[in-house]
């Protein structure tokens, strides 16, 4: 498999087996021999089960419902030597995805191609579904994986930390009737409360459980804030001005979250709606009429309107919005917030989950990361052998394959990886490789499931059906089959 093309947003793949043929050589293609009859200098000639055909250099064609892309050919004039062709053979070998359609014929996964035309290109699979509620098809709840496609690998959801979550409230009050408590202002008022039964707010060095937001009824470009103190007593703790700063006016507070709120008053007098800002992300929406607030209108969570939720949403640091839709009919915004940001403990694995644990924040988790500074291109390494190295990739696309393991590209036959490790210099080095994409890639599969014995120092992985994970460990001694997780050993 290959990719082939790409242009704007679309990928051309090819997804025919790779062969490298001479004069003569012969295939089974699903029921029909496929024989290489002739090379020739710029073209060859195929015969797919009694049909030929003469197919130039670097062109596609179809010979007896059988695809074949013919890509470089190697002619010499010399009789004892045999011309040699590489090919692409097979049934439907050619596809072209587009951005966001599925990934080959999966409703769970898409392709995401939007950077496949750039300098450096990028391809993307992306989860298709948009989880909104714990009850979804497919969710992974505790205990659950997903698996990515061609089973590559699987993620699985092991546990989500505790943490001690605090309830609050955003809401209006149409007729707060504390406000003479404090000198000068009037029996009450419109006024919009924010409250904790656990004095989880906290303006300056003051902690409260309940904070006041009243628009001075004397002059309606200034928000008067009130907390009420030890003695349940309403006081009068600052003035925030129009045009001013309300950034930071106060905080949140639940043992180790301390969570910014903010409030906007740009033309404060004038407009008729005001936000509240909160860990940076969440916005909730205030309605005013003069020196009145008159609702709570709307949330906002990364820019998104989450107003209409008819259920519980949790934010990437654990904040859970209550109840969204019904409590804003009634002028309310409940959320509870966790004592900590939430984690979740997830296990990496091939195939079987290999007790590969981490800690995952928010949305994304590097497990166990390689540091980008031990991964190097091969032009990028001077004196390998003073290190410990991993080298991938023959000696058609990796010099030090040469240089550090004297590995030329006769040494690697069609439906063959090799996997060695030598000591050279100061260092150990692995090298792994092979012929074709995925004669390279069950190599690493013979390394990462542990099928290797280290004390040989040259090993062969066979893959004669040119499968993902299916192939046969040949050392000096024994034979090891492994196809899907199923082995067979035999030794002299």
């Amino acid at each position: 498999m290959g990719i082939v093309g790409r242009s704007g947003e679309k990928l051309t793949i090819n997804f025919g087996n790779e062969y490298v043929l001479e004069d003569g050589d012969s295939l089974d293609i699903n029921g029909k021999t496929v024989e290489l009859v002739r090379v020739g200098q710029t073209s060859v000639v195929f015969d797919v089960h009694g049909i030929r055909e003469i197919i130039p250099q670097n062109s596609f064609d179809v010979v007896n419902d059988v695809e074949i892309e013919v890509g470089s050919i190697v002619f010499t004039n010399d009789a004892s030597v045999k011309n040699i062709v590489n090919v692409y053979i097979g049934e439907d070998i050619k596809q072209t995805v587009k951005d966001g359609e599925e990934y080959f014929n999966s409703d769970e996964w898409e392709w995401n191609l939007e950077k496949v035309d750039e300098s450096k290109p990028e391809i993307w699979i992306e989860l298709s579904e948009s989880y909104v509620s714990e009850d979804d098809i497919g969710i992974a709840k505790v205990g659950g994986c997903y698996s990515l496609p061609e089973n590559f690998v699987k993620i699985c959801l092991t546990k989500i930390t505790n943490n001690d979550y605090e309830q609050y409230s955003i809401e209006l009050d149409n007729n707060y009737d504390d406000l003479d408590d404090v000198e000068g202002y009037p029996s009450e008022g419109n006024v919009i409360v924010i409250k904790n039964t656990d004095d989880g707010l906290r303006i300056g060095s003051e902690k409260t459980g309940e904070m006041i937001l009243y628009i001075n009824n004397s002059n309606s470009s200034i928000l008067d804030v009130f907390i009420v103190n030890d003695d349940n007593d309403l006081e009068l703790t600052t003035s925030l001005l129009e045009d001013g700063t309300g950034t930071d006016f106060a905080k949140i507070v639940n043992d180790d979250a301390d969570l910014d709120l903010d409030i906007e008053l740009d033309d404060f007098s004038t407009e008729t709606k005001v936000n509240i800002t909160m860990n940076d992300n969440i916005i909730v929406e205030l309605n005013k009429d003069g020196n009145k607030f008159t609702g709570i209108s709307k949330v906002f969570y990364d820019g998104k309107d989450i107003s209409d939720k008819d259920t519980d949403v949790m934010d990437s640091y654990g904040i859970i919005f209550e109840e969204i839709e019904d409590n804003l009919e009634d002028n309310k915004f409940i959320f509870s917030v966790p004592s900590d940001k939430v984690k979740a403990v997830v296990e990496v694995g091939v195939s079987e989950i290999e007790n590969i644990e981490e800690v995952v924040e928010g949305n994304v988790g590097i497990i166990n990361p390689i540091s980008s500074a031990v991964v190097k291109l091969d032009s990028e390494v001077t004196n390998p052998e003073n290190y410990n190295t991993i080298t991938i990739g023959g000696p058609a696309v990796n010099n030090l394959a040469n240089s550090i393991f004297e590995l030329t590209v006769a040494d690697f036959t069609p439906n063959e990886g090799i996997v060695k490790i030598i000591q050279k210099g100061t260092g150990t080095h692995l090298f792994i490789g092979g012929y074709s994409y995925i004669d390279t890639l069950n190599a690493i599969l013979s390394v990462v499931d542990g099928k290797i014995n280290y004390e040989q120092a040259e090993i062969k992985v066979v893959s004669a059906t040119q499968t993902r994970g299916t192939y046969t460990i040949e050392t000096s001694t024994e034979t090891e089959s492994v196809t899907n997780g199923d082995e067979e050993t035999s030794g002299e």
